[in-house]
């Protein structure tokens, strides 16, 4: 009796962890909103309101490849996407015609002026973005203005030698 007793309690715990695994599982929709610093000005930041970055990949240094084709998995640790399953939210300032989704990889990465946006493991809420200026993983990395843009900071080539996303 006492071993069918310990597979019905095994087979209750089991159940419990499985419904506890869940919320993971089913992230809930991203929400971009804006956020200001003093050295970066308004950005884009993601659903936990930490910053939210493009990668530039053509031009000065970088690999000319695609962003997702770029970012293989070594940069997704430390730059994960953005992902989404429906409809992307977003709060006041953003422009809804810039936001979209693209598939990838069987998820849907959220997009912003038609790039595929990143967050940076290292960046911690309410501190300064750690990402901005960047260059790893075969391209640059920058914050996304309200407008579509991408900040430009001192570390990057000068002006013309990357995207034309970038606004000085």
């Amino acid at each position: 009796m006492s071993s069918v007793l310990s597979f019905r309690n095994l087979s209750l715990l089991t159940g419990l962890l499985a419904l506890t695994a869940l919320p993971a599982l089913a992230q809930p929709t991203p929400a971009l909103s804006l956020a200001s610093s003093e050295a970066d000005g308004t950005h884009l930041v993601g659903p936990d309101g930490r910053p939210v970055y493009a990668m530039l990949t053509k031009g000065s240094g970088g690999d000319d490849e695609d962003p997702l084709a770029s970012c293989g998995a070594s940069c997704l640790q430390d730059w994960p996407l953005l992902v989404t399953e429906g409809e992307p939210s977003f709060g006041e300032g953003i422009e809804a015609a810039l936001v979209d989704t693209k598939p990838w990889r069987g998820v849907n990465v959220l997009t912003y002026a038609d790039q595929p946006l990143f967050q940076f493991h290292r960046d911690i809420l309410g501190e300064a973005p750690e990402g901005q200026g960047i260059f790893s993983y075969g391209g640059w990395w920058a914050l996304v203005r309200p407008d579509g843009s991408l900040v430009r900071s001192s570390t990057m080539p000068e002006h013309g030698d990357t995207d034309e996303m970038i606004e000085g």
